[in-house]
């Protein structure tokens, strides 16, 4: 199946749930999502190093 039927298959299924709006949002939210975890297995932090600093009183 060319990659065409099958976005074509995909977004006619997505239009029975959701609103061209909703597409939209969900989409970028995807996006984003997936900008992050790019970002983070690009820098690899190693979770549990950071330490809240102290604040003067």
């Amino acid at each position: 199946m060319p990659a065409e039927e099958n976005s074509d298959a995909i977004l006619d299924e997505l239009n029975k749930y959701f609103s061209k709006e909703e597409i939209a949002h969900l989409t970028m939210a995807i996006v984003q999502i997936n900008s992050w975890n790019r970002l983070v297995r690009s820098f690899g932090p190693v979770p549990g190093l950071y330490e809240v600093p102290a604040v003067a009183v």
